[in-house]
């Protein structure tokens, strides 16, 4: 009685187990999918600024008014 008492118990643990390895996979693919999302951002950063340190090196050098118009359709536009 005991023995199956016992089987019993391990076999719910691995029915906990498994379902926690489930929950933390599928938070390691959010966190992922989360990452992905920043490489993005920071390649997209990273070469807006590219892009300006071009113009400032220029000669001349961009007008401030030229390096706004060469952000403009680099920055995403907040909703009103």
């Amino acid at each position: 009685e005991e023995l199956r008492a016992e089987v019993t118990r391990l076999a719910e643990g691995r029915k906990s187990d498994a379902a926690a390895i489930q929950a933390h996979r599928t938070k390691i693919d959010e966190l992922n999918a989360q990452i992905a999302d920043l490489v993005t951002e920071n390649r997209r950063y990273r070469s807006i600024m590219a892009g300006i340190v071009d113009r400032l090196r220029a000669d001349p050098p961009a007008t401030p008014a030229e390096l706004l118009d060469y952000l403009d359709p680099h920055v995403p536009k907040e909703d009103q």
